[in-house]
């Protein structure tokens, strides 16, 4: 595997805000006092990929209904298994699949770990709600 994946906490603040800014601002902008929130862990659940200090990956996913809201891997560190490895740890129920990212559609992605696409609407026509059943044989891979 060569890396690890843990819990973040407050204290990793500026490298989760640079990680952030340098590979998700053209998709999406989390202002700093929402990170701080999110990394606060009162609502949120936000996990980290690390390589000797460098950090890979990150899932941010709400806690009362566990749904992911963002899932994030840096492109050179991209099919090493971080992404599944990331929702693994967190046991995500949901995912609010953003369908126009510059890089692509990522709705294939969880379509091919076991998600379904739910039907639910958003309101939003570039997102989609995808869902997965945490008591079948599915096993984030």
């Amino acid at each position: 595997m060569g890396y690890s994946i843990r819990d973040a906490n407050a204290g990793d603040f500026d490298v989760v805000a640079s990680f952030l800014d340098d590979f998700l601002r053209r998709d999406y902008f989390i202002p700093h006092r929402q990170l701080r929130e999110v990394l606060a862990r009162r609502y949120h659940r936000t996990v980290l990929a690390i390589d000797e200090g460098e950090l890979l990956g990150l899932g941010i996913m709400t806690r009362r209904s566990r749904t992911l809201v963002n899932l994030l891997v840096s492109p050179c560190e991209r099919k090493r298994g971080i992404a599944s490895a990331l929702l693994h740890r967190l046991r995500v129920e949901r995912v609010r699949v953003k369908t126009n990212v510059s890089e692509g559609n990522p709705t294939e992605f969880y379509l091919n770990r076991g998600f379904r696409l739910c039907g639910e609407k958003t309101g939003k026509p570039h997102i989609v709600i995808a869902v997965v059943d945490l008591d079948s044989s599915y096993r984030y891979v």
